[in-house]
């Protein structure tokens, strides 16, 4: 049986505690440095005029790239999340996002080679719509194409519903040619969230027959405004479309998008709420969902943890192997040629067909 920490054992739980209490401070030092690391490089851009062509976004999709360039590209391209420790002392500052059970991928609509970039594009009224996006999954494997009015040159962070055929739009990278990944959280969602509605981004042409998808936004509450927050927990279930709740991102309002895990974007399970937030509690039907064994939620995170890094071993070591055996695959010659070095000074090879007439004294 695994272990336990029993609640009687009042040195195991100090311990516990302990423990707690230094993980959460340790997290709550690098949250703030890669806070002042992000003001200070804002400041820094806003300090001049910058040309257009400094702005580079991590995922340059204005070139013809294949499907493999992709799958190198996107390769731990998106802003993943920490485990929530401890409630932080400024919860305020944080945006919290229900999310749904799916597949984390990036939709992405490119910008076509031969269009012009900047102030150099076409107007708006010229550009045919809607266009066709691409679903890549967070490993860079394209999932799919949908016909969307997402404009060109844009780049979106989202969860995909299988289930459901649902793509629901968390955040937002790029977006027409404006990179916005060293803006805010709270600007780019405004923006995005605001485009989703002026400019209809989750109407689909129907008319396609393989479109059967549909788009939607992640609505998101400010914890200035308790009463929001308090009706977003006990709402069960949470989606209207029969989505699955997975549970819920924390973003702070001040954080700029950058790839990996990050400090500033944390995460918790619906059935941990209750003991880690002091002021909030979830519906009780989510407390029905805890693994079996289930003690605290620190001992769960350690176990998740151990679970995810023999995983992602695995993973590694079997794309090692396939690899080696395709390296070995690639060296093996035809079935129909014999290699063999001759006593020649420069060592070079001569290839033997398998109608070629044998001579030995090549061989001797």
């Amino acid at each position: 049986m695994d272990d336990v920490i029993d609640p009687n054992d009042h040195e195991t739980f100090h311990k516990s505690q302990h423990a707690i209490a230094q993980l959460n401070e340790l997290q709550v030092c690098r949250r703030l440095a890669v806070l002042e690391q992000q003001r200070h490089k804002r400041e820094e851009e806003w300090s001049y005029l910058k040309d257009l062509k400094k702005i580079v976004p991590h995922i340059d999709i204005t070139k013809d790239s294949t499907d493999d360039q992709y799958r190198w590209e996107f390769s731990k391209n998106l802003m993943m999340s920490e485990w929530m420790m401890e409630e932080p002392d400024d919860l305020e500052d944080f945006l919290l996002v229900p999310c749904p059970k799916g597949t984390r991928s990036t939709l992405i609509h490119e910008l076509p080679p031969d269009e012009p970039v900047g102030f150099l594009r076409r107007p708006k009224f010229l550009e045919k719509k809607p266009h066709y996006a691409k679903l890549y999954s967070k490993t860079g494997h394209k999932l799919l194409e949908v016909k969307t009015n997402i404009p060109p040159d844009t780049i979106l962070d989202c969860f995909y519903v299988k289930k459901i055929k649902t793509i629901y739009i968390l955040d937002c990278m790029k977006y027409d040619g404006r990179d916005l990944t060293n803006c805010d959280t709270a600007f780019r969602r405004y923006w995005i969230g605001s485009k989703f509605y002026e400019c209809r981004l989750g109407v689909i042409d129907i008319r396609v027959p393989k479109n059967e998808l549909k788009l939607d936004f992640l609505e998101g509450f400010e914890f200035k405004q308790p009463h929001r927050v308090h009706h977003c927990f006990q709402r069960m279930p949470y989606f209207h479309d029969f989505a699955e709740l997975d549970g819920y991102l924390f973003y702070h309002k001040d954080c700029s998008y950058t790839p990996g895990e990050s400090p500033l974007v944390l995460w918790l399970f619906p059935f941990m709420i209750d003991e880690v937030l002091t002021m909030f509690r979830v519906h009780k039907d989510y407390n029905t969902f805890k693994p079996d064994n289930y003690t605290n939620y620190i001992e769960f995170i350690e176990k998740f943890n151990v679970k995810k890094e023999e995983k992602n071993k695995k993973r590694f070591k079997n794309k090692k192997k396939n690899q080696e055996d395709e390296k070995d695959k690639n060296q093996v010659g035809s079935p129909n040629e014999i290699s063999f070095e001759d006593n020649q000074p420069c060592g070079s090879k001569r290839i033997l067909k398998k109608n070629d007439r044998f001579d030995e004294d090549l061989v001797k």
